[in-house]
């Protein structure tokens, strides 16, 4: 699968992040059922990064972080509209984190990760 996206309008930037937020939501949900050690996976992608990493090294490891969620919600159909979202996505996250500087990695959430197990 693959979306062409024109970054020349702001608005078809929104939307592609719009669905992708709508679609992880639905992917955490059923990744809900993820095992011990994918949830460990996920805690070390997590701890890889910091407040001193850079903008890009914190993006790589969101990115990483959501594709082994959507991986995890056992549906390959969700993962890969997932995956097909993220590359038209990067470089506007990237952009914005650099705009907001450090905003963005001290703002990021830690909650701890649990299993419905």
């Amino acid at each position: 699968m693959s979306f062409v996206v024109d970054f020349h309008r702001d608005d078809s930037v929104l939307d592609f992040l719009e669905v992708r937020r709508i679609l992880e939501l639905a992917a955490t949900a059923m990744a809900s059922r993820m095992s011990r050690p994918a949830i460990v996976g996920l805690e070390q992608i997590l701890s890889s990064v910091d407040a001193d990493s850079s903008v890009e090294d914190f993006v790589a490891a969101d990115i990483q972080f959501h594709r082994q969620i959507a991986v995890g919600s056992g549906n390959p159909v969700l993962a890969a509209l997932l995956d097909s979202l993220t590359a038209p996505t990067q470089r506007t996250r990237i952009w914005r984190a650099v705009i907001q500087s450090s905003a963005v990695l001290l703002s990021a959430p830690r909650y701890p990760l649990r299993s419905a197990q």
